[in-house]
């Protein structure tokens, strides 16, 4: 039997290929629960550029949650620990998003030596205006869809790209019209700054709409980092301050 190694995000996308794969005992899942998208990869191959993303992780979490706990961020992106076995083929699942892209590149360079297929969820389904993700799909969406080998053409130019990836100071990166972009972390500040008015609303509402309205997925806690951030530079006014992202309410000054 083939022994496969399904590579994926966490949360919803790595539940709903466990329910996939249920049953499968050649099969198993390879989960990284770091997401790339957000947050420094300069250097990441040194102590120092892990420190520094470690670091940055911590405060985008503290800020978009306020006192909750949060991921043991010293554990993350360390992708090479995480290689799957030589003789495991491994099927990295892909949407049409900056998350799951930037994984994409990520894995081709720390996986060089690793038979890599790719199951690409644009071809056989697509919400939120063309934006697609693993985490959108059902078990039953998922098994429609063809795995294929990534050639070594591709392999190549997505590690290259990881590689450039990884000496750009960006803090967010986003896939835009078929292309992922580096981008500056204050991207969605404005349109986060347009969805606040004269009088306190919930900043989970102003949150919302951002992200129903973004031209790629955007997490939440994302969102409410860059909220700390405008309330921090005295464009916006919090009332309950010290709330959680359940709790706060904001306004433009």
């Amino acid at each position: 039997m083939t022994k496969i190694a399904h590579a994926s995000m966490g949360g919803l996308a790595a539940q709903t290929i466990a329910a996939l794969i249920a049953g499968r005992p050649d099969e198993r899942q390879i989960i990284v629960e770091d997401c790339l998208a957000y947050g420094p990869l300069r250097h990441l191959h040194t102590a120092a550029g892990l420190a520094a993303r470690v670091a940055w992780l911590d405060r985008m979490f503290e800020a978009a949650v306020h006192g909750e706990d949060g991921p043991a961020c010293e554990t993350l992106a360390s992708l090479s620990k995480l290689a799957p076995e030589p003789d495991e083929i491994t099927l990295i699942w892909c949407g049409q998003n900056g998350m799951e892209q930037t994984l994409l590149r990520a894995l081709c360079h720390h996986w060089p030596q690793s038979q890599l297929w790719i199951s690409e969820v644009p071809r056989f389904t697509a919400d939120f205006e063309g934006r697609t993700a693993v985490a959108l799909c059902s078990p039953d969406k998922l098994r429609q869809a063809q795995a294929r080998p990534l050639t070594q053409d591709e392999r190549n130019a997505l590690a290259d790209e990881w590689r450039a990836l990884t000496k750009q100071s960006h803090m967010l990166r986003l896939y835009l019209e078929g292309k992922l972009v580096s981008c500056d972390e204050r991207f969605f500040d404005e349109a986060l700054l347009s969805r606040c008015g004269a009088d306190f609303m919930p900043a989970i509402h102003v949150v919302g709409w951002v992200m129903g309205e973004a031209a790629d997925y955007v997490s939440d806690g994302f969102l409410f980092y860059r909220l700390r951030a405008l309330i921090a530079r005295g464009v916006l006014e919090a009332e309950n301050r010290e709330a959680d992202l359940r709790g706060l309410w904001v306004r433009r000054l």
